[in-house]
């Protein structure tokens, strides 16, 4: 029996038709894929497929003036695992929580996590590193990492810092200068097969990171050592919460030493509290009190109302103004000028303010950097405050020179009483070394009230005052 041609004939259109509108549908998809999409599943592919391995350098060392090491960088091991990998989690974890001192709860979550790889336990010791050499778990592993060792413990643990396990610097110069100590860490991209296996590196296998630059501070450990040393007695004989000690070369500027107590050690941050790790010396304000009174003796005889011999009535301990009674804590009468100072007599620095006037005080009281940060190589440093003359009240005159309602920080108040020895200013200008060594821990008010296309900064006062001052705070 014959077939009907026609009908052949039609389901053979139907079937071009169909293989037809197969290869357009194909067609069409190639393209969406290869062109619309072909970028964005580019990249995809590779995220999957392709990982950027970072490698940490090595953090530069941070040493003394004389070349000793306040921190330094040593390699050690962290444990890490790739749970797909990795076929009894909680055998693992178990063996793992008595080799490592870990949790075996915390372990196990790790180890049974949606993720290709995860940290056991960071920066190991010797010890614990062998164990889990020992065990030879399959999908556990090691690698190096550079950990920060602070070999001077707690001496200068505020100035220098510390620094997270990643390598980041979180306070103090490891903080300042993170960008100059850290380096540049090194990002090779690794392929991974479908487990997540590193099965090939792009270029050379390893890859040789440069370290970080080294940093020498102006702080001397000798000095350093002794001011915290008498820092302690002297917060321990006045019971005292907290203290700060500040040794400052005068004529560069340097700081030899930068005291903090209660002490830190940057080798233990994470068991210590944030007030322990805190500068005082650049970060707390205070009203200076007497302390401030140097600053107006040097407003008055760089201004020539006063001499050092010119004599003030001291009203026997009070003396009305501006509608309140300044007192003294002893009745004097009488006084000569260097008198004043070094009795400390609020009254009589009050007749010195009414001669000098708030403008031409304020004047000083800006010129010895209050008001402004200093621009010490610490983070964190505060302002302290300085209202202008135009705020002042009748009152602020008198409180302002026996240094109330102002506030300043030690740094401020240390700078300013070495501007008093040196009134001509600073001698070298900070930064670099002349052996191209970095130098840390410098004010750079020097720089600031340096003269455009000058070598020296502008002076501060008079000489001939400020030997006057000196010397008459010499014989307190």
């Amino acid at each position: 029996m014959r077939r009907s041609f026609p009908g052949i004939k039609s389901r053979l259109a139907l079937a071009s038709l169909f293989f037809v509108l197969l290869f357009v549908a194909v067609a069409v998809r190639a393209f969406q894929l290869q062109i619309l999409q072909g970028e964005k599943l580019k990249r995809l592919g590779e995220r999957q497929h392709l990982k950027e391995w970072i490698v940490l350098p090595k953090r530069g060392t941070i040493l003394d003036r004389a070349g000793e090491p306040l921190a330094l960088s040593l390699e050690v091991q962290s444990v890490y695992a790739r749970p797909r990998r990795i076929k009894e989690p909680e055998a693992a974890a178990r063996s793992l929580a008595r080799a490592l001192g870990v949790s075996q709860v915390e372990l196990e979550q790790k180890l049974k996590a949606e993720k290709p790889f995860v940290w056991l336990k960071r920066q190991i010791g010797p010890k614990e590193a062998e164990r889990i050499r020992a065990l030879n778990i399959e999908g556990v592993g090691m690698s190096f990492e550079p950990n920060r060792y602070y070999p001077q413990g707690q001496l200068a643990g505020q100035v220098v810092g510390f620094v997270s396990r990643d390598s980041q610097g979180l306070e103090g110069v490891e903080l300042y200068y993170d960008n100059y100590i850290r380096g540049e860490s090194g990002s090779p991209v690794i392929e991974r097969d479908a487990l997540g296996r590193r099965v090939l590196a792009q270029g050379v296998e390893e890859i040789q990171i440069p370290p970080g630059a080294d940093i020498h501070l102006t702080i001397d450990t000798s000095i350093q050592h002794v001011a915290e040393k008498q820092l302690e007695a002297a917060v321990t004989k006045y019971r005292a919460q907290a203290g700060i000690a500040v040794v400052v070369e005068p004529f560069s500027g340097e700081v030899l030493a930068l005291a903090n107590y209660p002490f830190f050690n940057p080798n233990n941050f994470a068991r210590q509290s944030s007030q322990q790790w805190r500068n005082r010396a650049v970060a707390d304000s205070f009203e200076p009190g007497s302390t401030f009174k140097t600053v107006l003796a040097a407003a008055a005889l760089d201004e020539g109302v006063v001499g050092k011999e010119d004599l003030f009535y001291c009203e026997f301990g009070k003396y009305p103004f501006a509608g309140r009674t300044i007192h003294d804590t002893h009745e004097y009468g009488w006084l000569p000028f260097y008198k004043i100072i070094q009795y400390s007599s609020n009254i009589g620095v009050t007749k010195v303010a009414e001669k000098l006037k708030k403008d031409r005080y304020f004047k000083y009281i800006d010129r010895f950097g209050f008001g402004r940060p200093t621009g010490i190589d610490m983070p964190g440093e505060a302002s302290g405050m300085v209202r202008s003359p135009d705020g002042w009240s009748s009152i602020d005159l008198a409180t302002h020179a026996f240094g109330q309602g102002i506030a300043v920080t030690p740094m401020q108040l240390v700078m300013a009483y070495g501007a008093n020895l040196h009134p001509q200013g600073r001698r070298e200008r900070r930064g670099d070394r002349s052996d191209g060594r970095r130098r840390g821990l410098r004010s750079r008010r020097q720089d600031r009230d340096r003269p455009e296309g000058g070598s020296h900064p502008r002076r501060l006062f008079r000489q001939e005052a400020s030997g006057v001052v000196c010397r008459i705070r010499s014989r307190r």
